[in-house]
């Protein structure tokens, strides 16, 4: 017997030994690659996989009932398979939701970086309304020449503070692709302003000048 699931990602091969004799059914697994694939098609295969633990073991089920006995692998050998399709599932579904945020719809790349796979992730939290936590430890803010005067009076060198600003603009890349999430709040609880002379060198110059932000370790 061979099952698929709906979107074609799964396919599960049941074979019985002389199940006139009382005989062992044998249940073998296997998964096509994402790529390729709309991340919306996928969703309902992986989603079982978002609540993975590695102690779960897999089976295969018809009207909710077992077709013979769990997927004969190792513990550890699925505990590590468990693990990598939760990852796949939380990823297709980040992705899924950006690209409905977007309106950019295109099928899963064939390769999406470690680098991607964690702003993917950190996207879909921002676009469920939660905070996210950056990993870079310097913010820039482009000054107008004619405003750079009145940004330095404003600040307190020297002197950590908070900073808070309204973003031009966050994106994320998934391979050939830019997606542009729109404008987001930045807070830093920490920082300090590293360039004021470079500043105040630019404003003569009448060109924009980015101000660099230090962020505090431990915030």
């Amino acid at each position: 017997m061979i099952l698929r699931d709906g979107s074609g990602l799964f396919t599960a091969y049941l074979q019985a030994e002389h199940p006139d004799h009382g005989g062992s059914i044998t249940t073998h697994l296997t998964s096509e690659s994402l790529a390729g694939r709309y991340p919306y098609h996928l969703l309902a295969a992986l989603q079982l996989f978002r609540h993975a633990e590695p102690t779960d073991r897999l089976e295969v089920r018809l009207n909710d009932r077992p077709l013979g006995p769990s997927v004969d692998v190792d513990a550890e050998q699925m505990g590590q398979i468990l693990l990598a399709f939760r990852y796949d599932g939380e990823l297709i579904a980040a992705l899924d939701r950006i690209q409905a945020h977007t309106g950019q719809r295109f099928p899963v790349p064939e390769r999406i970086t470690a680098a991607e796979g964690a702003d993917l992730l950190l996207a879909a939290r921002l676009l469920d309304g939660k905070e996210i936590t950056l990993t870079d430890d310097v913010l820039t803010i482009t000054v107008k020449p004619e405003a750079i005067e009145a940004f330095l009076r404003d600040q307190h060198e020297g002197r950590p503070g908070e900073l808070t600003a309204l973003g031009a603009g966050y994106a994320v890349t998934c391979g050939e692709h830019r997606m542009e999430l729109g404008q987001v709040a930045i807070r830093a609880p920490q920082v300090t302003l590293i360039n004021a002379d470079e500043m105040r060198a630019a404003a003569r110059t009448e060109e924009p000048v980015k101000a660099r932000y230090q962020c505090l370790p431990g915030t």
